[in-house]
């Protein structure tokens, strides 16, 4: 139970830094 609570919010954490990146390659063009 506790590993499947660690696998969604490691996804949820990747999704995070995903937008991130996505934020700052537009910033940057």
């Amino acid at each position: 139970m506790r590993s499947f609570i660690y696998a969604n919010w490691g996804k949820s954490v990747n999704i995070i830094k995903h937008k991130q990146l996505i934020r700052n390659q537009r910033k940057q063009n």
